[in-house]
């Protein structure tokens, strides 16, 4: 499920975009899966640093594609650090993400 929760883009110069990219263990249900879906759309409403914010399961079109994404904007570096530190945040991660977790990858680049 693709989901597109807040879009808060300001003209106030470049932004920071995160994406991340997981591959989940062998045996993850759809109940893990919605269990992360709904951690990551609480995120927007309890981190202002969050600008636009997007997730979802892979479409299956490929073997070769990681599992699922999550795509941010934030308005500076020190805004994706907010996002990172923030308690919620880390708290889907702890609770929903890493237990089904085989491999992330990250990248974050100016736009």
């Amino acid at each position: 499920m693709i989901q597109k929760t807040t879009d808060k883009r300001s003209d106030a110069g470049p932004m920071i975009r995160h994406i991340a990219m997981f591959t989940f263990v062998d045996g993850v249900t759809d109940d893990d899966v919605r269990a992360i879906d709904e951690g990551l759309a609480g995120l927007p409403g309890v981190i202002d640093a969050i600008r636009s914010y997007s997730f979802g399961r892979d479409l299956g079109f490929s073997d070769t594609n990681y599992d699922y994404a999550v795509v941010g904007q934030f308005g500076s570096r020190a805004d994706l650090d907010v996002y990172s530190a923030h308690l919620e945040h880390v708290r889907v991660l702890e609770t929903c993400i890493k237990p089904v977790l085989k491999d992330v990858v990250r990248i974050q680049f100016e736009i």
